[in-house]
Parts: structure tokens; sequence; C-alpha cells
């Protein structure tokens, strides 16, 4: 089962603090709602209305780990906010490598980051070079060499109880519980 995030993202990006509602999906015809009140940390943290806690866990192996560390905190759903708020994630940063959202560029390519000597970060896009300064936030921030911004949508990732038990995921605007949680 999932449950759907309705939330303003570009809110929670900006401010934190933002109440965040889960629609449960299920098959029954009355839709089951949840809420949260979101903190962008650090750690960034889910309380609900029920008073319990959920923590994302920070990656420390899995995505990125085969990455050198400076890019491995790169790791994440990024959104360009350029020309103002937006929505719609450009990428997911995983193993030092930029995944392009295929809706927005259908068919391009992965595109690999490196580390550079400077501190900044870089890549080649249709041969040509880009740079940016990371800002670990949060949020986390990409300023680029051709004046784009990106900040990191920090609801994404896996979510925990206050006792370290994992209990689900949010990928894409859905929460996906862990497979042994029990939910309507």
């Amino acid at each position: 089962a999932y449950a759907s995030v309705h939330s303003s993202a570009a809110a929670l990006r900006a401010a934190g603090g933002e109440r965040v509602v889960f629609v449960l999906n299920s098959d029954r015809a009355e839709e089951d709602l949840w809420e949260a009140s979101a903190s962008l940390g650090p750690p960034a943290s889910l309380t609900w209305t029920d008073g319990s806690t959920w923590t994302r866990v920070e990656a420390k192996e899995g995505p990125g780990a085969g990455a050198p560390t400076s890019l491995r905190a790169l790791a994440g759903v990024w959104v360009d906010t350029t020309h103002g708020n937006s929505e719609t994630p450009i990428c997911t940063i995983q193993d030092a490598e930029v995944r392009w959202n295929q809706m927005l560029f259908s068919g391009h390519q992965n595109t690999q980051l490196e580390a550079l000597p400077d501190g900044t970060v870089g890549m080649q896009v249709a041969g040509d070079p880009y740079t940016a300064a990371f800002h670990k936030g949060p949020p986390g921030r990409l300023e680029w060499s051709d004046g784009a911004l990106w900040l990191r949508d920090e609801l994404q990732g896996d979510w925990a109880t206050e006792g370290g038990e994992v209990v689900g995921h949010i990928r894409g605007g859905r929460l996906y519980w862990e497979p042994k949680l029990q939910r309507p």
C-alpha cells in the first residue's frame, strides 16, 4: 500500500514547518487522511497528530555508497527553482550521477558528476561544462555556473520511528510503507 503526499513542497523546501497531508490509497470509497508537521531539521522530521515522530534516515550505504564522500552528500531528488518555485523534480542524484526526469528530458542519458579540486561539482551536458557550489542546507542547494539554482526535496527518502525502525519510504510524492507493517 502507499499514500499520496499532499503538501506544498515548494513551501516546505523554503521554510520548513509546513503541514503535510498523506492520503491513503485503498479500494474504499472514503479517503483516509493522515497529517503531520514537517521540519527540515537537521535531521528532517515528521511529527504526527498522535504525537509520534518519524525522522528521515540519512543514507550511509546503498545509494551513493560508491561515490566519493563529497558527491555522496548530493544524493536525493532535486528541483530547479531558477524561474520561481517548481514542484517538478528536474533529476535524482544517485551514485555520483544525475538521473534526469524523463518527463522533462525524454531520452536524455544520465550525466556523471565529478568532484573538482576547488570543492565544486562538475558535469558535462551536450559537451558543455557546468560547475556548481553545493550548500548543505537544509534544504540542500546547488548553485550552477549558468545561474540555475537547484534545491533538494527534503521530504524524499527513508523514514524511521524514534526507536530507529524504518516505517516507510517517500519517493515521487508517495509514501510506501515497509512491507512488514500492516496498513489498511
